[in-house]
């Protein structure tokens, strides 16, 4: 099951028509102000939304499962501007912990990434003492009720009230 995801994150991520159907800057926008916030993009996969986000932010951590993945973003890294390199963070985490540390980050952002995360309320819990007293956490994720032919499936979907009750449950407000 596992593989299979990363397998689904990997396709969907690398997806030439991305930006048509994810609408970045639409995203970007609603994260408001992020000058000198800690952004952590977990799940950020090849980077998609933490480029993008880079210039923004005071700091982004690229936080995913897959090491080949943060070993691209490495790369890609490598050719922005010193002052973007500085801002930018990957880490290698397990399915069960994003590794944030305590009170660490203003924003904790999720692209596509909810339906994957197996012990949610859990995971949850963990990620809420990494953020800040005034953090926020944002999930975009596909919604149910319009079933492009992207991944996931139909079956792997969560409903907003789902999330909702999660959030509520791992001390979110």
């Amino acid at each position: 099951m596992r593989r299979q995801s990363e397998m689904c994150i990997r396709e969907r991520n690398e997806n030439p028509d991305r930006n048509n159907w994810q609408k970045p800057r639409k995203v970007i926008e609603r994260l408001g102000n992020l000058t000198g916030k800690v952004v952590a993009d977990i799940g950020a996969g090849s980077g998609y939304f933490s480029f993008q986000i880079l210039p923004n932010a005071g700091k982004v951590i690229a936080i995913d499962i897959d090491q080949n993945a943060l070993a691209q973003i490495d790369t890609l890294a490598n050719l922005l501007p010193p002052k973007l390199q500085a801002k930018l963070e990957t880490r290698l985490v397990g399915f069960d912990d994003p590794k944030l540390g305590e009170e660490e980050v203003d924003i904790v952002f999720l692209s596509n990434t909810y339906s994957y995360i197996e012990n949610k309320i859990d995971y949850l819990k963990t990620v809420y003492k990494g953020v800040k007293p005034k953090g926020r956490i944002y999930n975009v994720d596909f919604k149910m009720k319009k079933l492009p032919q992207i991944f996931p499936n139909a079956e792997e979907r969560i409903p907003l009230f789902e999330v909702e009750k999660h959030l509520v449950a791992a001390g979110f407000r």
